[in-house]
């Protein structure tokens, strides 16, 4: 895909930003209405100097000290603990600078019950 051009304001209603990307069209034709998914690498693009993960704040847990946050990740069947550095809040949750990355599988539910080490299994999302 290649860069058409992008709003410089965000839409009213949805807060976001449209931007106009084009293709060659593939054998298989697409259809007007059809979902697809496309990652952008902001900084790149020079969009956006803020370079990071956004996550949910479902998966973020607060720690004793001020600005101390941590992550649940599950690696080899058990919850790991993991610093991460939140580098802003948005409305879709945060920017995290550290602490994660790609491919990371992060545990977002009944954070407070897990021990560091302990043995954990996933359920997988079937909606």
């Amino acid at each position: 895909m290649t860069y058409l051009e992008h709003s410089s304001e965000p839409d009213a209603q949805s807060r976001a930003y449209e931007l106009w990307l084009q293709m060659p069209q593939p054998k298989a034709k697409i259809l007007p209405g059809t979902s697809v998914s496309v990652h952008v690498d902001m900084v790149a693009a020079g969009l956006s100097t803020i370079q990071g993960y956004q996550l949910p704040m479902t998966v973020l847990e607060a720690g004793v000290e001020p600005q101390q946050f941590f992550v649940w990740k599950h690696e080899d069947g058990v919850a790991m603990k993991t610093p991460v550095r939140v580098d802003q809040v948005n409305s879709f949750g945060v920017i995290v600078d550290s602490g994660v990355a790609q491919g990371d599988v992060l545990i977002s539910s009944s954070l407070r019950k897990l021990r560091d080490g302990e043995a954990v299994a996933l359920m997988e999302n079937n909606k």
